[in-house]
């Protein structure tokens, strides 16, 4: 079952971000950055709600999650070499890149593969809450309560160093789907949900200018997560309503394309052509931003879902 609401925010957030280093905004405004927070929120809902409908074992849903992400990542670290846009990982890097664990203070090859391995380490929490309560009576509320804790407890002691609030925005997520599974919102007028949407999205803006970024810590989670978390909540309330688009649902499958080759291609440009958004027209930028998505969707339709259909007949 699709949910066109979540494959519309998906394609959002991911054009955000690709937007973000392509377009140059009025004020000195760098919207975009936050399309990763709605992505953190988004993956937190998707998880559980395809943990409950799909009743995987623990092992067959990471192994899923792991396949879903892996393969075209490590194909655009590879492209990104070649193309010299990134030097040869090193042995620690290499590691960090195939594995997803990350090390103090390293950042993998391909700068994008920093959320993934906050992805990772979410689904390896999904997994092991699948694995405990696996037997029990309802056991979808026990893992939600589960994910809401442990993700907090990430957060504040294993990247307290950090504090930017990722793993609380799978937890909003996470509360995302427990109400829309509860229902708790059916008898909310839709004008509602409209208004949260575009104040969703004025925070955001409106943070970027005010705040300073560099020494965000919690403020992210604040300025950005909550707003993120109203985004969600309120597209996924108006799913009945809203107008159900192939194109904008296909744009939403080619997300992660046009998330992990937008740099590599933008870096085409600058050592092909000197292409630089700060020395170019609107127009000019708007032209390089639609060849970014011109190309994310040809990898993915002939990359991406290539490689997901083969995985496909092999894991089932």
């Amino acid at each position: 079952m699709t949910i066109y609401s979540i494959q519309y925010l998906r394609a959002i957030a991911a054009l955000m971000v690709a937007a973000n280093h392509v377009i140059t905004y009025p004020f000195d405004v760098e919207t975009g950055e936050q399309g990763v927070d709605i992505f953190f929120v988004i993956s937190g809902f998707i998880m559980v709600y395809i943990m409950e409908k799909n009743q995987r074992s623990w092992s067959r849903f990471l192994k899923a999650r792991f396949f879903r992400i892996a393969p075209l990542y490590y194909l655009c670290t590879i492209f990104a070499v070649i193309i010299g846009y990134i030097e040869i990982p090193n042995l620690l890097h290499s590691i960090q890149t195939v594995t997803f664990i990350k090390f103090y203070k390293t950042s993998p090859p391909l700068a994008v593969g920093w959320t993934l391995e906050y992805e990772f380490i979410f689904y390896l929490l999904c997994s092991f809450s699948i694995l405990i309560f696996k037997k029990q009576k309802n056991q979808i509320f026990l893992i939600l309560a589960m994910l809401l804790s442990a993700v907090v407890l990430i957060d504040f002691i294993i990247f307290s160093e950090k504090k930017y609030g990722h793993f609380a925005e799978f937890g909003l997520g996470v509360l995302v789907y427990l109400i829309y599974r509860l229902n708790v919102l059916a008898k909310v007028s839709q004008n509602y949900f409209i208004f949260f949407i575009f104040l969703g999205f004025f925070l955001l803006i409106i943070s970027d200018i005010y705040i300073y970024k560099d020494n965000f810590t919690y403020l992210r989670f604040i300025f950005w997560g909550i707003p993120s978390f109203l985004i969600v909540l309120s597209f996924i309330s108006l799913e009945d309503k809203i107008f159900k688009s192939n194109f904008f649902r296909y744009l939403g499958d080619a997300s992660y394309s046009i998330y992990l080759t937008h740099l590599p291609f933008i870096y085409i440009l600058k050592s092909t052509f000197n292409y630089n958004k700060e020395n170019s027209s609107y127009l000019m930028q708007i032209l390089v931003f639609s060849l970014i998505v011109l190309f994310a969707c040809l990898v993915h339709t002939y990359v991406e879902k290539f490689i997901s259909n083969y995985i496909k007949l092999r894991l089932n």
